[in-house]
């Protein structure tokens, strides 16, 4: 009965948004289930509802550590599914973080000076560089092409034409 009546409450503060408060109680309920050596799928329970509070107020990192403690306690489909959602969302933000078109244009220029001289690998390794930082700019493609048709990968070349 105290466990419903917990449960409840947790779902009520997660309801209401307020994520503080529910990680507060979420991590007070965790502490008395260790201590009375509850069930290890009700500690997996609680600890998801810790991540899912997280993964509501944007805390992605703390969010993935906690659905990571609940499956060290206990796998369960779901939560391995909310998992690699977060780990999307995650490698999308570093992606959106990682562009930027000022210093893709600073290694477009390496990349052109790298081909004037030659040197089409680092050519290469710097217009890479430089479509990681700004995917949408079509000319730093072309250049990367014509890299590849002088080393005659022409395969990668059409790829990126």
């Amino acid at each position: 009965m105290v466990r419903e009546i917990q449960d409840t409450c947790k779902e009520l503060l997660f309801e209401m948004k307020n994520y503080d408060e529910c990680i507060k109680i979420c991590q007070e309920a965790v502490d008395v289930g260790r201590e009375n050596r509850a069930d290890f799928k009700l500690i997996a329970r609680v600890l998801t509802r810790i991540g899912n509070c997280y993964r509501a107020k944007k805390d992605f990192k703390n969010a993935k550590t906690f659905y990571e403690k609940s499956l060290s306690e206990h796998r369960t489909p779901e939560t391995k599914e909310l998992l690699s959602k977060l780990e999307k969302i995650i490698r999308e933000e570093e992606r959106k973080a990682y562009i930027d078109p000022v210093k893709a244009e600073q290694e477009k220029e390496l990349g052109n000076e790298k081909f004037k001289n030659g040197d089409y690998p680092a050519a290469i390794k710097h217009y890479s560089e430089a479509i990681r930082r700004n995917p949408d700019d079509p000319k730093i493609y072309s250049n990367r092409a014509a890299c590849y048709t002088k080393l005659a990968e022409f395969n990668l070349g059409l790829k990126d034409l």
